[in-house]
């Protein structure tokens, strides 16, 4: 039985041979479904020089086909737009055709649906968490694999926070591995998928926010998910942004985007942070601001509270002092709009002054 390597960096695909390779499957599954089955047929490409480079058989027959191969040609478009900053090193697909057990009823496509994602963010979650581990946690996860009791394996997957998320769009785990959700696939391999339709939209944004994320490295401290994730879509979402992205996809320009809504948590934090950048100086109208508002939200999270502080106070011109009260009032706000209100208006009151 394949074992992981006692140091260094475990890939998804050392994960999902030790996956089909034991007894795991005959004791649990995901959604109803076969666990080593779903394992087996999961696409995982690797990243090399740009280039989308199938890394199992299952990679290699999806972009073999004519839609798989529409999917390879746009993800490699969307890593050319990001450039060398993209530090992607393997994709993983949640292929919806994979060949699983249930297809013939809504309800069957329904659940193969949510198992093949489940599938395709279980295997980088579990290769980044033992990527951190040390070699005799490596082990025993290799023993529990060839030999799991339920409660051991439920306990595992429980522990190392592997619940599926059947919402997500696409996600970044731990700087350099992409989950691509069913949905995404559908649209990327798609010949209506390049359309302009709001689809072309959705997949642009999605992966400009996901592929925002290889740009900031370090510690993210709960309390600043909302400037990560805010800063992240308010980069993917800028004027210019998701046109020239399609452009470098092959794909038609998408339509215009729709308003932020106050409903939705990541447009909160998305207009928390626009409203910061105002405070700063910046024209959220203007394509030519990019760069720098990426410089600015990108990089360390938990510095990020710093940096717009002092932008926002060289804006100002405020005192050494006042920039340190900015921050922690920027660090402790959680993105909430009332908060960013109030300091809006201190900073507006003591620029009069």
């Amino acid at each position: 039985m394949s074992a992981l390597p006692s140091t260094g960096r475990v890939t998804a695909v050392q994960v999902q041979q030790l996956l089909t390779q034991g007894k795991w499957a005959h004791r649990t599954g995901l959604f109803g479904m076969n666990g080593r089955q779903l394992a087996a047929v999961t696409p995982i490409f690797n990243v090399v020089a740009g280039r989308l480079v199938a890394a199992n058989d299952s990679a290699e027959a999806l972009r073999q086909s004519a839609e798989g191969a529409r999917l390879v040609q746009r993800m490699e478009g969307a890593l050319a737009f990001h450039g060398a900053d993209a530090s992607v090193r393997e994709i993983i697909v949640a292929d919806p055709t994979s060949a699983t057990i249930r297809s013939k009823t809504a309800l069957g496509r329904a659940l193969n649906r949510m198992a093949v994602a489940g599938m395709a963010q279980l295997l980088p979650s579990i290769a980044a968490t033992m990527s951190q581990a040390p070699a005799h946690m490596r082990g025993s996860f290799a023993r529990l694999m060839a030999a799991p009791s339920k409660h051991a394996l439920a306990t595992l997957l429980d522990g190392l926070g592997m619940t599926a998320d059947p919402n997500a769009d696409a996600s970044v785990v731990e700087d350099d591995r992409m989950f691509v959700s069913p949905t995404m696939v559908d649209v990327l391999r798609s010949r209506d998928g390049v359309d302009g339709s709001s689809s072309t939209r959705y997949v642009t944004e999605v992966l400009a926010h996901e592929l925002e994320h290889t740009r900031s490295v370090g510690e993210l401290p709960d309390s600043l998910t909302w400037l990560n994730e805010g800063g992240a879509d308010t980069v993917a979402r800028w004027p210019g942004v998701a046109q020239a992205m399609a452009r470098s996809m092959g794909i038609a320009p998408p339509k215009q985007a729709p308003p932020l809504s106050g409903k939705l948590a990541y447009d909160r934090y998305t207009a928390a942070v626009r409203r910061l950048l105002v405070l700063a100086g910046f024209d959220i109208t203007d394509p030519k601001q990019v760069d720098a508002v990426r410089a600015l939200v990108q990089g360390r999270p938990v510095a990020a509270p710093r940096r717009f502080a002092e932008a926002i106070g060289r804006e100002h011109g405020l005192s050494a002092a006042r920039i340190d009260q900015l921050e922690r009032a920027i660090r402790r706000s959680n993105g909430d709009l009332a908060t960013i209100t109030r300091i809006e208006a201190s900073v507006v009151q003591r620029t009069k002054r």
